[in-house]
């Protein structure tokens, strides 16, 4: 080989790594931005104080993102997407969207918890927006009364799956429990 086919060579080995570099960006996917937006709106916080730890490419095996529930209808394609873990509060969630992220969900914030932050606006007459998640913890209950029965309520002696949610109000945190579905919501302090 020659030495001006080695300096073109050369040449264009550094307009191409120059060219790759230009075209990398540090912003996340536009459904990476919707997934942490989608997280910030259901605890309650700024986007901005949800940090991305890290932004997998993935091809769920279903229209669902393998989060479909039992009487849910997912159809069984593959479907590409995202699975993204954001940091809120110091608890890391996991969400996880179509590519587009059009369609976006997350197995850590059933719907219990977000009806338990609900219930609590309504009972203290404050927006839900202004409610912060500040912890799920997946429980069994000891009893039907998730432990807060009354001396006179009659609680079934089983063990209940549920929810405990931590929310903070004006810096007031609030304990929240709740059976799987969300469907009984008991609160220690209200």
């Amino acid at each position: 080989m020659s030495t001006n086919n080695i300096f073109r060579n050369a040449i264009y080995l550094v307009l191409v790594i120059l060219a790759l570099s230009a075209c990398g960006t540090d912003d996340p996917p536009a459904a990476v931005l919707q997934a942490r937006s989608l997280l910030a709106d259901q605890l309650g916080v700024p986007a901005e104080e949800i940090t991305i730890i890290s932004v997998e490419e993935v091809e769920w095996t279903d229209s669902c993102f393998g989060l479909g529930k039992a009487a849910e209808m997912c159809a069984a394609e593959i479907t590409p997407g995202w699975r993204v873990i954001l940091d809120a509060n110091g608890q890391e969630y996991e969400v996880r969207s179509n590519k587009t992220g059009t369609l976006i969900r997350s197995p850590q914030l059933p719907a219990a918890v977000l009806q338990a932050r609900s219930l609590l606006a309504d009972q203290l007459g404050v927006p839900a927006e202004e409610i912060t998640i500040i912890s799920v913890e997946e429980v069994e209950w000891t009893d039907s009364c998730f432990g807060l029965g009354g001396a006179a309520e009659m609680c079934a002696a089983e063990i209940t799956p549920g929810w405990r949610v931590i929310l903070d109000v004006n810096e007031q945190e609030y304990e929240v429990r709740s059976n799987k579905t969300g469907t009984i919501i008991r609160s220690p302090q209200l």
